[in-house]
């Protein structure tokens, strides 16, 4: 499996080592994007968007440009004894195209939730990479 990280100006380059991969994943804070929570009817809405490090798709589905974004949706109930429910993700190609995906995601998971949003606006925390 080909390794990607992050060069100092923040583009994806390939790595053979794993041991730099290991640790860029888990401290350099580039690797995350964005985060959008919110309370919905019955649980909460958590939409998390990062650079991967690896492409995720099959290797017969490789073409063109590696994948190493993605955004991923997942819905918790209020019930603990149901587990949490992956409800969306999408996989890009860019960090330009993650970032746009993202918001696209959250506006249309929020699109008719009037639990989810506080006059006309989204409730939700959200932190963003650099």
């Amino acid at each position: 499996m080909d390794l990607f990280i992050l060069n100092p100006r923040g583009h994806p380059i390939l790595t053979t080592d794993h041991i730099q991969w290991s640790r860029d994943q888990e401290a350099d804070p580039r690797w995350h994007i964005a985060t959008d929570r919110w309370e919905a009817e019955l649980g909460w809405v958590i939409v998390d968007t990062k650079f991967l490090g690896f492409d995720p798709r099959m290797e017969e589905e490789r073409t063109g440009a590696p994948v190493l974004f993605d955004s991923v949706a997942f819905f918790y109930p209020r019930d603990e004894e149901v587990e949490p429910e992956r409800v969306a993700q999408q996989l890009y190609r860019s960090r330009a195209a993650a970032t746009k995906g993202h918001e696209q995601l959250v506006q249309l998971l929020t699109g008719n939730l009037s639990e989810g949003r506080e006059n006309g606006k989204l409730k939700s925390e959200k932190r963003s990479g650099t």
